[in-house]
């Protein structure tokens, strides 16, 4: 079966379809990742595991809207001329920015059948969450990351096609685990952390303000002890915000900020912390039901998390021990959910989040299912003259 899997982005920030990517290849099927930027770690992974990649050589998606008509442009000709010469059985769009070029896609490959993988709701953006949700009602089969989003985007787009929920887990933390480690100490201490900072709190991701970021400096602060540090991992789009969080930084030698660390690299940071933070605020449905990527990133690496107590993450964690929930944009409460965890033995917190880890359904496992479910297809029509 020959999947071409499209994503007009940089495909390093989207780690699910590399996982994708990955799985279906080692099913045995022929697959052509088509992304607009992919930096060479993340290449280096795609052909070590013979997933065949396309793309513009783009490295930071534009800003300016001149720019981003260039990428539409450039990308859908990329496109194009993958699809025909590929000839593919299914085209799989990672999110609602790859399914604006379905269209385009079916003019050249009526018979391919399509797989709609909704990473996000799109609640606040009328347009793609449309494009999405009729995406969804003409696919063959679709995914979603967490139950709670995919049961609403079943109802609003009335989909009656098979759905599978895949969640948002890194291919790397399918593998063995890494042990500790000195990478957060000796990144804090070379971007100017304080000598004296020897265990660390640690927020990996973007850099936005419904992460709740600052409330995350201010709670820190209200965490004692002089050997503890804060690591802020990660780039952000919103300039000022940025200026922002950098001037309630500013004169803190427990508070480092770090520029996004291309993965996996960034776990050997993570994996020197004794807590992650995974918080959002509850500005829409996407964040109120989420489960992402660094959850299980944070689970692999055995450190303690403090997350915001939303029904998608609770559900799946508290089972097992595995975290600490808090409000989000109350400084107190994640203050004090920050120290329950550093309080916390270390044995105690990583055998709660391996308990979590194999409690967790496997991507690979159900990519199988999803595989099988789309050959099957594929060798129907086939048959059918």
């Amino acid at each position: 079966m020959r999947i071409c899997m499209v994503f007009p982005g940089m495909l390093g920030e989207l780690p699910p379809a590399i996982t994708a990517a990955v799985a279906l290849r080692q099913l045995g099927d022929e697959v052509t990742m088509v992304a607009a930027g992919c930096e060479e770690l993340t290449k280096q992974i795609l052909r070590e595991n013979n997933v065949e990649w396309l793309g513009l050589g783009m490295t930071r998606y534009p800003r300016g809207s001149l720019g981003k008509a260039r990428l539409r442009l450039q990308f859908g000709l990329l496109l194009h001329g993958c699809v025909r010469k590929m000839h593919p059985d299914v085209v799989w769009y990672h999110t609602a920015h790859a399914m604006e070029y379905r269209r385009q896609v079916d003019r050249r490959a009526p018979d391919a059948l399509t797989v709609a993988h909704a990473h996000e709701l799109y609640d606040d953006h009328g347009r793609l969450r449309g494009l999405q949700e009729r995406t969804i009602a003409a696919s063959a089969c679709w995914i979603a990351p967490e139950k709670n989003r995919g049961e609403m985007l079943r109802t609003a787009s009335s989909s009656r096609t098979p759905w599978w929920i895949v969640p948002n887990r890194p291919l790397e933390t399918l593998g063995d685990p890494p042990n500790g480690g000195t990478g957060a100490m000796e990144v804090f201490r070379r971007h100017g952390g304080s000598p004296d900072c020897r265990r660390f709190v640690i927020y990996q991701g973007l850099i936005a303000e419904d992460r709740c970021l600052l409330q995350i400096v201010e709670a820190f602060r209200q965490v004692r002890g002089p050997e503890l540090g804060l690591i802020i991992l990660g780039d952000g789009r919103n300039r000022r915000f940025v200026e922002r969080l950098r001037a309630a930084a500013h004169g803190d030698g427990r508070i480092a900020m770090i520029a996004r660390i291309v993965p996996p690299l960034h776990l050997r940071v993570t994996a020197g912390a004794d807590v992650g933070l995974l918080l959002y605020a509850p500005t829409s449905l996407n964040n109120l039901f989420c489960a992402p990527g660094k959850l299980f990133e944070y689970a692999w690496c055995g450190v303690g998390v403090v997350m915001p107590l939303f029904p998608s993450l609770t559900a799946i964690t508290e089972p097992f021990g595995f975290g600490r929930g808090c409000d989000p944009l109350d400084v107190s409460s994640i203050a004090g959910a920050v120290q329950h965890e550093l309080d916390r033995e270390p044995n105690e917190r990583r055998s709660a989040a391996a308990a979590f880890l194999r409690a967790s359904p496997s991507p690979p496992e159900i990519y199988s299912e999803v595989g099988g479910f789309l050959r099957q297809l594929v060798i129907e029509r086939r048959r059918t003259p």
